[in-house]
């Protein structure tokens, strides 16, 4: 059930979030991602991993990804000088609109010629097949390599602190991060492969929630739990603050 009580530097409870969701945001996002703005992603699949040299083989097949068999021609020819202006009724903090602008424009990560549209609503966030070394190696640089002080100091880099001393700012994005990873977690718990199929290799027969796995990786955590509604509340305060633009 719901936990009682405070969501701890979100001044709400989790009730409140809970009858929220239920009352008001939850329709409106799914007719927000079910549109085609935000149903279309353009990437090149075939590139390189920068960070690391990775290992690129699944165990089935709902590990690869959908492109669009048709994708609309506004998707393919979308870039960020033809984006539309953002209402000036959203206060967008200027850092991040230029470290936003800074990561559109890399070239390094945008190939045209290479590029696909991919439609998300045909990739659900469910599992994949997607684990092992390589999988845990992504999340522990999210969770571990991006720190806003800098360096931390030699023998500061602790497993719950990997970046030092935590600044307001370090606090917020890493809770944000854990949150963001529970529900992605919780997704993967729902839409589980329960059965691979005994006839066609790297297919999933059946389909289902698996608790079990939801609770070891989140619902047995009250720290995750706790995160996960921390960062629906920004969600929340994001659209609420978006107003009409969304």
């Amino acid at each position: 059930g719901c936990p009682v009580g405070q969501v701890s530097d979100c001044c709400c409870s989790y009730q409140e979030l809970e009858e929220t969701n239920t009352q008001t945001l939850h329709a409106l996002l799914k007719r927000v991602v079910a549109t085609p703005f935000f149903g279309h992603f353009r990437l090149n699949i075939c590139s390189e991993c920068r960070l690391w040299r990775d290992n690129p083989m699944c165990t089935l097949r709902d590990c690869s990804v959908c492109e669009c068999e048709a994708p609309p021609a506004w998707a393919l020819q979308y870039d960020c000088e033809q984006a539309p202006q953002v209402s000036p009724a959203v206060d967008v903090a200027s850092p991040f609109a230029h470290a936003a602008s800074s990561w559109e424009d890399d070239s390094s990560i945008a190939d045209g010629e290479a590029e696909v549209v991919v439609d998300l609503r045909a990739n659900p966030e469910r599992y994949t097949g997607y684990a092992g070394a390589s999988a845990a190696r992504v999340w522990d640089e999210v969770h571990h390599r991006n720190c806003f002080q800098g360096a931390p100091a030699e023998g500061a880099a602790e497993a719950d602190e990997p970046c030092g001393g935590l600044s307001a700012a370090q606090r917020v994005y890493n809770r944000l991060v854990s949150g963001l990873h529970s529900s992605i977690s919780l997704h993967i718990a729902h839409g589980y492969c329960l059965e691979r199929s005994k006839t066609t290799i790297a297919e999933c027969a059946v389909w289902g929630p698996n608790a079990t796995l939801a609770r070891e990786r989140v619902l047995d955590h009250p720290d995750r739990v706790e995160n996960l509604y921390a960062t629906f509340a920004i969600l929340l305060r994001a659209v609420l603050r978006a107003g009409d633009a969304v």
